[in-house]
């Protein structure tokens, strides 16, 4: 069903809902991956392998996907404004648990927790552009959420390493919470009432049957592997990157690889220039270039030199972005009646592979070094490039059921 007052660029209610979709963003991602420069430091101060810190990144996404399915129906029946309010709201508690844990198992717990909260907010997010906006501005306006994300994420990452070094892992966890209740604020201020939203009661059932419906759309499948497939070498870069700036012939100090995650920059402007490229040019030529950028960055971040560390990585931050913008909408645009189906078949499969590679390479890094780590990530970018061809089928009728 067409929305007829989706929103339009240019007006109050755009940029309103812009910033409370980049609000919702930035959230998101500074909660989920705060901890991901403090994993050297929590591996030292509790006596834990590199791959055993990781699960407490990994714990929350592998939380966040399975849970995905069950926040579906929620998400089809209740007012999504107050679906993202309340998941935002849980997201503030669950990191305040977290920095105030006793031990180890504690920790997990609580980011299993977190990962439960945030379950909610990106499909519904992203849902809810796909309804609002108009489908003219549906790329821009994703990539906008997108960028928030990214801000979020390097936001996050970059804040909780400079303030580790004022009041170790629980200091950084405190000031990451205090920005997560800043964007809760921001939301509930600039969120509109949705127009574009039909409520509808679904059960568990027949919601999980129609979301394995979708899983076998060949195209809507293999752009969920693709994001699994690249958020996972993504992850998996940035959890045993710092372990390697830490040790020789590096040996940087741990703000100083804290601001490597800077590099995040490049994402924000990936974001937002794989929505042009694909509302420009289309699929076909826009992921094959973000693709190809990833994979440059990747192998630039062979060389055992900092400067061309430093640029892989941002290299391969935009080529990821780009490529996930592009996914992402592609994803929104071929849901059909019920969007947030698709999109929640795309982020399980997205945040599994965050899980899987994230705490899985652990031990190529273990075993390999960096070459194992670069090996794996370049060989799951190249199963990506594999799967475009019938990713970029056209679309086929669906059932809305």
């Amino acid at each position: 069903m067409t929305n007829s007052a989706a929103l339009t660029p240019g007006t109050p209610a755009y940029r309103r809902f812009a910033a409370a979709m980049i609000a919702v963003g930035i959230a998101t991602f500074a909660h989920l991956y705060c901890v991901q420069p403090l994993l050297p430091l929590l591996a030292e101060s509790l006596s834990l392998s590199p791959s055993t810190s990781s699960l407490s990144l990994s714990v929350t996404t592998l939380m966040l996907a399975g849970a995905l399915p069950l926040i579906g129906p929620l998400t089809e029946r209740a007012n999504r404004r107050r679906v993202l309010g309340f998941a935002l709201a849980g997201a503030v508690l669950a990191t305040l648990a977290t920095l105030l844990s006793p031990s180890w198992p504690i920790l997990l717990i609580s980011r299993a927790v977190l990962g439960l909260a945030l379950a909610a907010l990106p499909a519904t997010a992203m849902a809810m552009i796909a309804e609002e906006v108009s489908p003219a501005a549906l790329g821009r306006m994703m990539g906008l959420y997108l960028a928030g994300t990214v801000f979020g994420g390097m936001s996050g990452r970059v804040l909780a390493g400079i303030l580790a070094d004022w009041g170790g892992w629980r200091g950084a966890l405190a000031g990451i919470d205090l920005v997560g209740l800043l964007c809760l604020l921001v939301f509930w201020r600039c969120c509109p009432a949705p127009t574009g939203f039909t409520p509808r009661t679904i059960a568990l059932r027949p919601y999980l049957t129609a979301l394995l419906h979708y899983a076998r759309d060949p195209a809507l499948r293999n752009l969920a592997l693709m994001g699994g497939l690249l958020m996972g070498q993504f992850v998996a870069t940035y959890n045993y990157l710092g372990f390697r700036l830490l040790a020789e012939p590096f040996a940087l100090e741990p703000k100083t690889v804290g601001l490597l995650f800077l590099t995040y920059i490049a994402g924000m402007i990936g974001t937002t220039q794989g929505g042009r490229w694909l509302d420009r040019w289309g699929a076909h030529r826009a992921l094959p270039l973000a693709l190809a950028l990833t994979a440059a960055g990747q192998g630039a971040m062979l060389i055992e030199h900092i400067a061309p560390i430093a640029v892989g990585l941002a290299t391969m931050t935009f080529g990821f972005f780009a490529a996930h913008a592009c996914l992402s909408t592609m994803v929104g645009r071929r849901g059909g009646e019920s969007k947030s189906r698709a999109v929640a078949l795309y982020l399980i499969a997205y945040y599994i592979g965050s899980s899987a590679l994230g705490a899985g390479l652990g031990h190529a890094w273990s075993a390999l070094g960096w070459p194992g780590v670069s090996t794996a990530t370049l060989t799951a970018i190249g199963l990506s490039a594999l799967l475009l061809p019938r990713a970029l089928r056209p679309e086929s009728a669906k059932s809305g059921s």
